[in-house]
């Protein structure tokens, strides 16, 4: 769920970002609290660093949330 179409949704409870970045701008504009992230220890496209950087930046807009890194995930859910 891309977080800049969170405020059309009126009911959308959580965001659950899988391997992207995060615009602060963007999550303040949602709305929502609730913000998970899962992101690969081998992307190449946004690196884990940045992502774990981007969503630390974000926390004071969390109330619950969690960054889980899943080993070896690249920035592709497969290879096809």
């Amino acid at each position: 769920m891309a977080p800049v179409l969170a405020p059309a949704l009126k009911k959308l409870a959580r965001i659950i970002s899988l391997g992207g970045g995060f615009r602060r701008g963007d999550y303040e504009k949602s709305g929502v609290t609730a913000i998970d992230a899962i992101h690969g220890d081998a992307d190449d496209v946004v690196p884990l660093a940045e992502a774990r950087r981007g969503y630390d930046e974000i926390a004071p807009l969390r109330r619950e949330g969690r960054f889980e890194v899943v080993p070896g995930m690249g920035h592709d859910l497969n290879d096809e």
